[in-house]
């Protein structure tokens, strides 16, 4: 009878190890799915950020070109003097547009173009007061058709003496702005506030935010989310293998946005390993629990020493390293920096909205070089830059440091970032 009773103890302890273990990788498995979904879901969101500022870029570079062109016509004594109108012809197509106009003071445009008049349009008045103009243009239907961009001619007096306007259809407008390249995973539209899509060449059947998504609930769904924040990602789920994610990313111009749709199929592949892998687990818990008991008895001792060692190399170095090491973001205007900063100069730097403080940290007479050296540092080619300055301490005591910085550039040339280090004169 005692044997009897030690063998189902045994058996009771077996299942309940059994249980704990699985339990045990059940959450272990649903931690890192979560971790997973997460780090997608903010990779997808960086996708986004940088896809918008892509855009943007791509709009200034335009009008840029836009303005060149303009400035050639204010200087033509004659613009529609055959050679100089195939310039202009040529400048125009180079920018990526089909049509142009070139509208007088009065609000007439070329005769070329049926002798339009463009003098009661509110984008014709915004640009002769000085502003550029972006507006999606509309057919007899109400079907937005193309893009215009208007901007100011000027003299040499810099005074506007008319308006340059060019259109083109919503083909050359995605061309033009590269979206197939914003991700290989997904599909990028440019979209209206109203949800009217205003980029087709990636999928001619969508015209508006409701053909991309099933029905009105998901709409108001995503719309909602769109006026929370500038960006983010939103997931919808409607049936075993339809899980799709919705990216989205405000612009800088008419209120337009960026959206992105991605297939869970790729981004989910992680999970779905993960998953796999689980159940494979499962299967080995059950037919070699002793196995896998010693084996993550192992791997525990394992992580604990490695763990250990790790920690003790990082409490050297952190002891006997002096150095002020720091990390800002020019996209997020956020600032990190090593516990150094206050050890020298006692007190904390902020860590958000840090932009238009920094120079308040610089002695007086040293803030001009500051400013110089941090532009030198953005524009130099290699983004490197060695400067002596003195930084404030608590009791605003003037402290020499060394500063060395780098400039941080995206492959556009654009700076994202500033890291460096700081360590006190000698």
């Amino acid at each position: 009878m005692k044997r009897i009773k030690e063998y189902y103890v045994t058996i009771i302890l077996i299942a309940a190890v059994i249980i704990i273990n699985i339990a045990a990788f059940a959450l272990y498995i649903s931690n890192i799915n979560r971790d997973i979904q997460k780090q997608t879901e903010e990779h997808l969101v960086d996708i986004m950020e940088e896809a918008s500022t892509s855009v943007e870029l791509k709009v200034e570079e335009t009008i840029h070109e836009l303005e060149m062109t303009a400035y050639y016509i204010s200087m033509s004594d004659n613009y529609l003097e055959e050679t100089t109108y195939a310039n202009i012809v040529k400048m125009t197509r180079k920018a990526g547009f089909e049509k142009f106009d070139i509208i007088s003071a009065d609000g007439t445009g070329l005769e070329e173009n049926g002798s339009k008049d463009y003098s009661e349009k509110k984008f014709f008045s915004k640009v002769m007061n000085g502003s550029v103009s972006i507006l999606d243009i509309s057919d007899s239907e109400g079907n937005t058709k193309g893009v215009r961009f208007s901007v100011p001619i000027r003299n040499e007096a810099d005074e506007i003496e008319g308006v340059y306007l060019v259109e083109c259809d919503l083909d050359s407008f995605t061309e033009l702005l590269n979206l197939d390249s914003v991700n290989s995973k997904g599909k990028a539209f440019i979209i209206k506030s109203d949800g009217t899509v205003l980029s087709r060449k990636t999928d001619s059947s969508i015209r508006n935010v409701s053909d991309i998504l099933d029905n009105e609930t998901n709409v108001k769904t995503l719309k909602n989310y769109m006026k929370s924040k500038k960006a983010g990602v939103v997931g919808f789920a409607n049936g075993k293998d339809s899980k799709r994610y919705i990216c989205y990313s405000k612009t800088n111009f008419n209120s337009w946005e960026i959206i992105m749709v991605v297939s869970s199929s790729g981004v989910e592949a992680n999970i779905s390993d993960v998953t796999d892998n689980f159940v494979f687990l499962g299967v080995i818990i059950g037919v070699m629990l002793i196995v896998l008991i010693a084996y993550f008895i192992y791997t525990l001792v394992s992580v604990k020493s490695k763990s250990a060692i790790n920690l003790q190399r990082y409490y050297m170095v952190s002891k006997y390293t002096e150095d002020i090491i720091f990390d800002y973001s020019c996209v997020k205007d956020t600032l990190y920096s090593n516990e150094n900063w206050k050890k020298l100069f006692g007190y904390e730097l902020p860590k958000e909205s840090v932009k238009e403080k920094m120079e308040e940290y610089v002695a007086e007479q040293d803030r001009a070089f500051y400013r110089e050296k941090i532009a030198e540092a953005k524009k130099s080619k290699d983004g490197l830059v060695q400067f002596k300055c003195s930084i404030l301490d608590q009791d605003k005591n003037a402290v020499p440091c060394i500063c060395k910085i780098f400039a941080v550039k995206d492959n556009m040339g654009k700076v994202i970032k500033i890291v460096g280090v700081i360590e006190k004169a000698l």
